[in-house]
């Protein structure tokens, strides 16, 4: 598979293209079954598939800090891969992509580089500025330009599309069932082990603290799921927030790997959230907490062991 990181770099001698272009945040179902398709209708065309994500995301570009993605580039990257494209462009999302016409956006960037037989475009999707490209614009442009153009329809869950913004929501809710449904995976975070307060060792419970997060992170609370170290995957009952208990204010994620007592101080791990156990909260002293953390890893065991 070839990555090409602005849109200077595709080539133009690689024959007809079947592009489809997006934000893919998360890389969902929906998002899965619109790339699976792009794949399925250039074998139909005799054409190689190329996927399109751009970095930034828009909102983080005209709303610096009010949105935290569900997946770094890398791991957005390497879920896109996975679908086995030709190829993958990761172009850069600033103001003067933002302010190009739609039609200048197809004709100057695309058009101009790649033999496109066909584009397919998310139900919602829009292009240029003023978004003022939409599926149904596009679907003009493609009658006129000679390619042909699929509308691919909303995946839904529960009677709704599934989109990033509903994970997200649900993640920030601390629902895994919800945001695991549209993922088609357990939500997870990945980092490397970084040395906390080394609290949960004298509690009987030590812990693995996850270096500080750039994608958004589960709601405050204690949770069941798995840690994946060395590419084994063991169950965890991981805590996200302040450990009020102890007065801290910055949140931590930290997972408790049940029947493991491996060092792993600065090794790459991922951490799944599986289930939700229960809200954080103030304990009236540590026994009251080691009591209330025995219960948790006893719950977990019954339900995911």
């Amino acid at each position: 598979m070839n990555l090409y990181k602005r849109f200077s770099e595709f080539p133009s001698n690689e024959g007809r293209i079947v592009l489809t272009a997006g934000n893919f945040d998360g890389v969902h179902m929906g998002h899965r079954a619109l790339l699976e398709h792009t794949v399925q209708r250039a074998r139909q065309l005799a054409a190689k598939a190329v996927f399109v994500t751009f970095d930034p995301h828009p909102v983080q570009l005209f709303k610096p800090g009010s949105f935290t993605p569900l997946q770094t580039l890398r791991e957005r990257v390497d879920a896109m891969a996975r679908l086995e494209p030709y190829a993958i462009g990761v172009v850069e999302f600033n103001r003067d992509l933002a302010d190009t016409p739609a039609r200048e956006f197809f004709t100057h960037f695309l058009l101009k580089k790649l033999d496109l037989a066909g584009v397919v475009l998310g139900w919602n999707s829009t292009f240029g500025k003023g978004r003022e490209g939409t599926a149904e614009k596009i679907s003009e442009f493609g009658k006129e330009m000679g390619f042909e153009v699929d509308i691919f329809p909303a995946y839904m869950w529960e009677g709704k599309p599934v989109s990033s913004t509903r994970i997200r929501n649900a993640i920030a809710d601390g629902d895994c069932r919800a945001a695991a449904a549209m993922l088609g995976h357990p939500y997870v975070l990945r980092g490397h082990v970084v040395k906390g307060f080394q609290r949960g060792r004298k509690l009987g419970f030590p812990t693995a603290n996850l270096s500080r997060q750039s994608c958004i992170v589960p709601a405050n609370g204690v949770y069941g799921g798995y840690c994946i170290v060395d590419g084994q995957r063991h169950l965890a009952a991981i805590s996200v927030g302040t450990n009020p208990t102890f007065g801290n204010l910055e949140q931590s994620v930290e997972a408790f790997i049940l029947d493991f007592d491996k060092e792993i101080y600065g090794e790459t791990i991922e951490i799944e959230f599986a289930m939700h156990v229960r809200s954080g909260k103030k304990f009236a002293n540590v026994d009251e907490l080691i009591a209330e953390m025995t219960r948790d890893v006893q719950r977990i065991r019954e339900s995911l062991d």
